[in-house]
């Protein structure tokens, strides 16, 4: 079980743990993000900062419908006891968990800010 919780904006906040190249992990906090239905996105300093290794721009199509060349990073998610290589979408900000990494996960929450918020294992 993994346990985050409900913030003052109502959004549901959750540890991730992303392994550097040398293999120690680092813990950011990160938005569960229902609307971004990839696997993780992170700062694109971040990313540079911890060393993961860029991969080729591609298109993404944004919830209007339009579409953006965005940049990615190779990363490695440790995730329920289960290592993901993932490309991590680069952001100026957010980091965010998508719902690629919530799949047949199951959450359990009550929207009210502060409230702890449980995610299991299939």
């Amino acid at each position: 079980m993994i346990l985050g919780r409900v913030n003052d904006q109502l959004e549901i906040e959750a540890p991730v743990n992303v392994a550097k190249p040398d293999g120690t992990v680092t813990h950011p906090t990160a938005i569960v993000g229902t609307g971004y239905n990839g696997y993780l996105a992170l700062p694109k300093a971040l990313a540079v900062s911890i060393g993961l290794e860029p991969r080729a721009p591609r298109h993404i199509r944004l919830g209007d419908g339009s579409g953006v060349l965005s940049e990615f990073f190779a990363a490695d998610v440790h995730w329920f006891g289960q290592l993901y290589h993932v490309n991590a979408l680069a952001t100026q900000d957010e980091i965010l968990i998508g719902t690629a990494l919530l799949e047949s996960f199951r959450m359990e929450v009550m929207f009210h800010a502060g409230e702890t918020v449980r995610m299991f294992a299939p």
